[in-house]
């Protein structure tokens, strides 16, 4: 059920902004302190198994010092810098909802106007969630939808446009407001509505508004924008023998980056994320020029929606863009991210005007946060917020699809050479639609089972399983894959052989429609990938 309206969100006094805690003292020098972080960095990347990795420290306004650690390809000579542009993934969340602040700055927006004053065209399943969602709300992850809905979209290389109106079909798990489940899809929405406002796309006004103020000069909006000549880290994934598998500059699924742009596709290195750790410590001013209101950015700061609850004080909360966690002696402000092939995490104790950020070019690591718990440590002489800031890890990642909850060990052990018997394969034969999701279609060539889905095409082999199940696999994405689920829509009569409708269940699918995909009649040709609108 809606919320009913509320009145306008005004921030409380800054939640992080009240002083160093008495008994906590700061280093008046915090140079040593790099090296202590690079031998306990170096000491991670060796047990992690994690290629190469980048960190910066600030003081207030000033950069105390970066280091760049390992190599930007596994198996060669390619030094990381501290020049080094990494993808920072989630953390791309903080620089979206800076930008709504810009527009409330001007007054072209107010944090309680309802979003669908600005899009008219804006739809949720639940109609009245729909038209109370206030431009807060897209901000602090608290909409009701299941969590990563609609990522599938991303990989299967949708475009934003098609997540945008495929959400009137994601029903909701919670209540409206009333708890928090992680989305990257509802970012698409807030950059929809900063694009209506301010005439220009998501990429330039990151660019113009943001980067270049701030002299980010080596930082791109997504990874096609990053200029050729520019020192870049390559992406790893871990093959299913361990080893590890630098990213090709073709890999297939770089779009699903770009679609997600405003949740996650920035790239960056720690020298210029430095210069972002500067502006939010300084409440909207770097280098003495404000840049933003400081109670504006106040708004982003303040926590939202409560996330988790560590005993006995450490209650940690979604922002705007942002994770506040209420750690003692010093609460911090971060954000971490993970793309396909890369992690980071940025943290800032703005008590004592400290902050740090850690970026790599591995996914399945801890070394950046562990990092970052390690600088708390050594800066502030007291235990790190550890046990508060690894429970809701997981849920802040920008990980494209993950099919089905099958580890690698899973895929190996369930892959099976079966032959599909006759009579099934021209049952399972055909083009299946979901209303989000538009048209998959299952063929058969050179004898190989394919599952063939979304408008990039993505080709993936099936392995019969036995029974109504099949097995499906993502080519060149080492590990992934997902179970498909045959079955008819009623029970057939014994004896009798179903004809149509039968119905497809896809995992990684099932936010919308319970991942059913309903088998449509035949056509003069196949491979038909309608657009999700055609088939609402």
């Amino acid at each position: 059920m809606a919320e009913q309206p509320q009145q306008s969100e005004s921030p409380p006094p800054h939640p992080v902004m009240s002083g160093v805690p008495a008994g906590v003292r700061v280093p008046e020098r915090l140079d040593g302190i790099l090296d202590e972080l690079e031998k306990y960095a170096r000491q991670l990347m060796k047990e992690q198994d994690v290629p190469g990795l980048a960190f910066a420290v600030v003081h207030g306004d000033k950069l105390v010092g970066a280091r760049g650690l390992g190599t930007r390809r596994a198996g060669q000579e390619l030094p990381v810098t501290a020049n080094t542009l990494f993808q920072i993934g989630s953390i791309t969340k903080s620089f979206t909802s800076t930008l709504v602040a810009l527009l409330v700055d001007e007054g072209k927006l107010d944090w309680n106007d309802r979003v669908v004053e600005h899009l008219p065209d804006f739809e949720m399943h639940d109609a009245r969630v729909g038209r109370e969602l206030r431009v807060l709300d897209l901000l602090c992850q608290r909409s009701g939808l299941p969590e990563y809905s609609l990522d599938a979209m991303l990989l299967f290389g949708f475009e934003r446009k098609d997540i945008l109106r495929a959400l009137r079909h994601v029903r909701p798990v919670t209540g409206f407001r009333s708890a928090y489940t992680y989305l990257n899809s509802i970012w698409l929405v807030a950059a929809r509505l900063i694009e209506h406002k301010s005439g220009k796309s998501w990429e330039e006004l990151v660019r113009g508004r943001l980067l270049v103020p701030l002299g980010m000069k080596d930082s791109a909006p997504t990874p096609s924008g990053v200029p050729s000549d520019k020192e870049v880290a390559f992406g790893h994934l871990r093959k299913e023998d361990g080893s590890l598998w630098p990213l090709p500059s073709d890999w297939p699924y770089a779009y699903e980056l770009e679609t997600a742009g405003p949740a996650g596709a920035i790239c960056s290195s720690v020298r210029d994320m430095s210069r972002w750790m500067r502006l939010h410590l300084g409440r909207g001013t770097f280098k003495g020029r404000k840049l933003v209101d400081s109670h504006t950015l106040d708004t982003i700061h303040s926590p939202r929606t409560l996330m988790g609850f560590v005993p006995p004080a450490w209650a940690h909360s979604y922002a705007a863009g942002w994770v506040h966690d209420s750690s003692v002696p010093c609460p911090v402000l971060w954000h971490d991210g993970a793309t396909a092939s890369m992690s980071s995490f940025l943290g800032l104790i703005p008590d004592a005007g400290l902050g740090l950020v850690a970026l790599d070019n591995e996914p399945d690591n801890s070394a950046t946060l562990e990092l970052f718990l390690k600088f708390y440590e050594l800066a502030l002489g007291a235990a790190p917020p550890r046990a508060a800031m690894r429970a809701p890890r997981s849920k802040l990642d920008l990980r494209p699809l993950r099919p089905g909850p099958l580890a690698p060990p899973t895929l190996r052990a369930m892959r099976t050479e079966q032959e599909i018997p006759p009579e099934l394969l021209a049952q399972v034969l055909g083009t299946y639609v979901n209303p989000a999701f538009g048209a998959v279609t299952i063929r058969e060539r050179d004898g190989q089972l394919q599952l063939v889905v979304g408008p990039q095409g993505v080709v993936a082999p099936l392995h019969y399983l036995g029974g109504s199940q099949y097995l499906y696999e993502l080519p060149d994405w080492p590990g992934q894959g997902g179970l498909i689920t045959l079955l008819p829509v009623a029970p057939p009569v014994f004896g009798e052989t179903p004809s149509l409708p039968w119905r497809l269940v896809i995992t990684g699918c099932d936010e919308v429609n319970d991942g059913i995909f309903v088998k449509q009649a035949p056509r003069t040709h196949e491979d038909v990938s309608p657009q999700p609108e055609a088939q609402a």
